[in-house]
């Protein structure tokens, strides 16, 4: 899957390349995301996460568990968040779980 294209902003999955851009933005918005999320680990920043992170998004994508995607603006290409869709369930009754993170700025 590459690129899911849309006005202003696009979705793609995650790439070890954006690690610096993601830790940044992260910590930059440490203080906002708190409230909704879980606890941050000690390591949460490290490159080290963000790859077993990555290995992780790509199994659950393999397995059709889970597709994890950056959300980056269109014109300058910033990483703004991220968007899930997790829980994915097949089936008579077919439903997921979405969620999704931008950051404070």
């Amino acid at each position: 899957m590459r690129r899911v294209e849309g006005t202003r902003v696009y979705l793609r999955p995650p790439d070890l390349k954006d690690h610096t851009e993601w830790a940044r933005l992260r910590e930059e918005s440490r203080f906002f995301l708190t409230p909704w999320e879980p606890t941050w680990a000690e390591d949460e920043l490290t490159r080290a996460a963000f790859r077993f992170r990555l290995r992780r998004y790509a199994e659950d994508m393999r397995e059709g568990r889970s597709f994890a995607f950056f959300v980056f603006r269109r014109d300058d290409d910033a990483l703004v968040g991220g968007f899930t869709v997790s829980s994915v369930q097949r089936g008579v009754g077919m439903m997921c779980t979405i969620g999704y993170w931008v950051g404070e700025a």
